[in-house]
């Protein structure tokens, strides 16, 4: 073979390999790698957008709306389609309201997509006409009432998703599933777009009905805003239990927000239930429960008298009454009603160490003090109810009337409830249909008997007078707590935690309900606070209700 032909063999082979590495890479790129090149291109060349589904309207009891989703937009642009930026930028300023600082940015995107404005009013639609500004089918958002319920409620970020609240905890039923569309665009950045074959719709999310009642929560947040400005409080919680079925009709929170401005709130702390997160040791209400476990075990009768000095030692601590005028004068021998009507954290101390501490600990906890009441809502704290085992003699002393064991203002009202149920414990509950049944019997209709004339006799002439309501009887039992600082480990002289619970009316029990006022600066004790903000709730939802006079 001679070099021509060489030559020319030589360069065939050249460019019969080189072509055969052109068809393997070819069919690695279009057969071995399509999937990958695939979807490269379509990344490159489309955008999905997600589509909001309508959110599950929150009803009342009564089927008024609390939060609703309305048909609204959202604005997006597409810069490579916007003719004249200025221009564009200057309507959007003053159609939108978006500083101009901003709109500049957005007309001068260096992509092909960017949002504009999320959830606006479908009115826009037809005010802004323009090459390159483009509309979405979206949701917003709206809590008609506006403050009404806020902490129970929550609300929703800009994504549609609850962040507190019922929202929150619901977040999957009221949710429903999201949609998308697919925005396809060419190498230029123009829009290729079927509306029929590029877009799945988002599935409606389920509507919940709570047993809350809008008008009885209004009243409630009412009452509770005058209390707590009125005794210069931190903040205020007041619940409403129907005591048969465990119903809530109204859970108020004070200070309260408006959840369709919630970023407007820096404090993040008034978002706080504190109906459900609030622990705190409740003071001389519980000394309604020593006093009913004792009646229960026949440690105690009814018409017995107990020695109850200013002050006695348990364990080397002193347990003493609190200062007024007179006591000095008094007898110290005490009925037992005189117990609850006057408040007598000697007398509670000394049945609670009378009934021992496995019988007190077998009462409350059965009671579920220390539990939480499983309540459909966020954030629930279980308190606390020490094991007895750990109780020293002081320890028991000091749980019969209310210090050394914490509670949450749902629990403390779920256990007041007994007294308005026949001696049943029920759980309380705030959604419709989701009831847990839970009953569950504590004392005896004997005891409930005896602790309602009680509780009855504290409103009439006792520590909560100014609870008396013209023509309905209400029985109650007020506690006022020293606060206890987690940091310094102290209990802050001056400052306390004012409870009153109670139910009415006491001749055929509807309802309990619990007000508590939070570190007062005046007016501190129940008396003064709690019990103004209890009257002022009951006149004004039998008024409401019809429940007639007795």
């Amino acid at each position: 073979m001679n070099n021509y032909n060489l030559r020319i063999w030589t360069s065939f082979l050249l460019i019969f390999f080189l072509i055969l590495i052109i068809i393997i890479r070819l069919f690695y790129i279009q057969v071995h790698s399509y999937e990958f090149y695939k979807k490269k291109s379509k990344y490159q060349q489309e955008r999905i957008i997600k589509l909001s589904p309508k959110r599950g309207t929150i009803y009342d009891r009564n089927g008024e709306v609390l939060s609703v989703s309305l048909e609204a937009v959202s604005i997006y642009a597409n810069p490579k389609k916007i003719v004249n930026e200025t221009q564009v930028s200057e309507i959007l300023n003053s159609q939108l309201g978006i500083p101009l600082s901003k709109t500049s940015s957005i007309v001068n995107y260096p992509g092909y997509f960017v949002w504009v404005k999320r959830k606006v009013s479908s009115e826009f639609k037809k005010k802004i006409k323009i090459p390159g500004i483009y509309f979405l089918p979206d949701t917003k958002r709206l809590y008609p009432n506006n403050n009404v319920g806020s902490q129970l409620l929550g609300f929703v970020g800009i994504d549609d998703k609850g962040l507190s609240g019922l929202e929150y905890h619901l977040n999957s039923d009221l949710s429903g599933k999201e949609g998308y569309m697919i925005i396809e665009s060419d190498i230029k950045g123009r829009n290729i777009f079927s509306y029929d074959n590029k877009v799945v719709p988002a599935k409606e999310g389920k509507d919940v009905n709570l047993t809350i009642d809008k008008n009885i929560q209004f009243i409630m947040e009412e009452e509770l805003e005058k209390a707590v400005e009125s005794s210069g409080a931190k903040l205020g919680v007041a619940i409403l239990m129907d005591v048969k079925t465990g119903e809530i009709y109204g859970m108020a929170n004070y200070p309260s927000f408006n959840p369709n401005y919630f970023q407007s709130f820096p404090d993040q702390s008034v978002y706080n239930n504190n109906a459900v997160s609030m622990v705190y040791e409740p003071g001389s209400v519980m000394k309604l429960f020593t006093v009913a476990a004792a009646l229960e075990e026949n440690v105690i009768d009814a018409d017995d008298e107990i020695y109850s000095p200013l002050r006695i030692m348990v364990g080397g601590y002193p347990i003493e009454e609190a200062a007024h005028a007179g006591a000095e004068k008094e007898s110290p021998t005490k009925s037992i009603s005189e117990v609850i009507v006057k408040s007598l954290n000697v007398g509670a101390a000394k049945i609670g160490m009378m009934l021992g501490k496995e019988k007190l600990y077998q009462y409350l906890n059965q009671l579920d003090f220390g539990k939480s009441t499983s309540i459909q809502l966020p954030g629930e704290m279980s308190g606390l109810l020490p094991p007895c085992q750990n109780w020293y003699q002081v320890d028991l002393s000091r749980i019969a009337f209310g210090y050394g064991l914490s509670v949450t203002p749902l629990q403390l009202l779920r256990a007041v409830g007994v007294f308005g149920n026949d001696g049943y414990l029920v759980n309380p509950y705030i959604i419709i249909n989701n009831k847990k049944k839970t009953r569950r019997k504590v004392y005896s209709h004997k005891t409930v008997e005896t602790m309602l004339s009680f509780m009855k006799q504290t409103v009439e002439e006792g520590t909560a007078t100014k609870t008396k309501i013209k023509d309905y009887s209400i029985g109650g039992k007020t506690g006022t707590a020293i606060l206890f600082s987690t940091v310094t480990n102290k209990y802050l002289v001056g400052r306390y935690n004012s409870t009153f619970a109670g139910v009415f009316p006491t001749s055929n029990p509807q309802f309990a309900m619990v007000v508590v006022i939070h570190d007062a600066s005046k007016n501190k004790f129940a008396s003064y606070s709690a019990v103004p903000a209890f009257k002022g709730i009951t006149e004004r939802v039998l008024r409401y209700l019809k429940i007639n006079p007795q």
